[in-house]
């Protein structure tokens, strides 16, 4: 059985990518990696090419990518991903 795994994009990306969340079937032994670069091929062509491309080439990004409420960074792409496992693109919060 195929882990599913859910992404969320949180705030204004919501807009961005067209969507406020999505469920994806990846195969066994999937990664984090794999699971953005499905998400990316579901998204809207903007989000893809401003967040999507940027992370998996290793470039910072303003949005932060978390797994299970826990920050990653595009280094961390290998991370393994599971059945119920959350991935959010969320903006970071402004201070003051």
């Amino acid at each position: 059985m195929s882990p599913v795994v859910t992404v969320r994009f949180t705030g204004e990306l919501h807009s961005l990518a067209g969507l406020a969340n999505l469920q994806l079937s990846l195969k066994e032994g999937a990664t984090l990696k794999d699971a953005v670069v499905a998400a990316g091929e579901l998204v809207s062509p903007a989000f893809a090419d401003q967040v999507v491309m940027p992370l998996l080439e290793g470039k910072p990004t303003v949005p932060l990518l978390l797994l299970n409420r826990t920050l990653r960074s595009g280094a961390e792409l290998d991370q393994p991903v599971g059945e119920g496992d959350i991935v959010a693109f969320v903006l970071p919060m402004e201070g003051g």
